[in-house]
């Protein structure tokens, strides 16, 4: 899976069962209680990964059963 940028959010469950490469300056946001399980390495070289429950309807849970690389100006947070 190629993520540019984008939302997912709701409950329910995405499972990735390749790799997945997240490459540009946009912005992913997994927010408000999705379950995400990532199978395969995680290749993060620019843009940020934003996990939050900013709407108080439910964590979202990452599930990493693999590596997650990050180089550039790959980030973690929530601006």
């Amino acid at each position: 899976m190629t993520v540019d940028s984008g939302e997912l959010t709701g409950a329910g469950t995405l499972t990735v069962t390749g790799n997945t490469t997240k490459q540009t300056g946009g912005t992913w946001v997994i927010r408000s209680g999705p379950h995400l399980v990532l199978n395969g390495g995680v290749t993060h070289t620019d843009g940020q990964v934003c996990i939050d429950d900013a709407s108080n309807t439910g964590d979202p849970l990452v599930d990493l059963n693999s590596t997650w690389t990050m180089s550039g100006t790959a980030s973690i947070a929530c601006a």
